[in-house]
C-alpha cells in the first residue's frame, strides 16, 4: 500500500511540475491572455476606424457635396467666379544683436 501512496504522489508532483514548468505552462498561459487582451483592444480601436473610414467613404459616394468640401479644404478648390484671398503673415526681423 506504501507503493501505490508513493507512486501517486510522485505523479501529481510530475503532473504539478508540468503544469507550471513544462510545455505550454501556466505562465505561458497567462502572458498569452495577457497579449490576447492588448489585441482585442487594439482590434477595436482599428474596428471604430475602419467603421469611420467607411462612413466617410459612404458619405463621399453618396454626396457631391461631401467631395466638394474635401476638395477644397484639402485641395484648395476654387470654382469658377470665386474670389481667393490669401493672408499672409509678416514676420518680424529681430535686430541684429552685434
Amino acid at each position: 500500500m506504501k507503493v501505490i501512496n508513493y507512486f501517486i504522489v510522485v505523479c501529481l508532483l510530475g503532473l504539478a511540475y508540468m503544469f507550471l514548468f513544462g510545455y505550454n505552462n501556466f505562465f505561458e498561459l497567462r502572458k498569452l491572455q495577457e497579449q490576447l487582451e492588448v489585441q482585442t483592444a487594439e482590434n477595436e480601436v482599428l474596428k471604430a476606424r475602419n467603421d469611420r473610414l467607411l462612413r466617410q467613404v459612404m458619405a463621399y459616394k453618396g454626396s457631391d457635396k461631401a467631395v466638394e468640401a474635401i476638395a477644397r479644404s484639402e485641395l484648395g478648390l476654387i470654382k469658377e467666379d470665386e474670389v481667393f484671398y490669401q493672408i499672409v503673415e509678416i514676420q518680424e526681423v529681430e535686430a541684429d544683436p552685434f
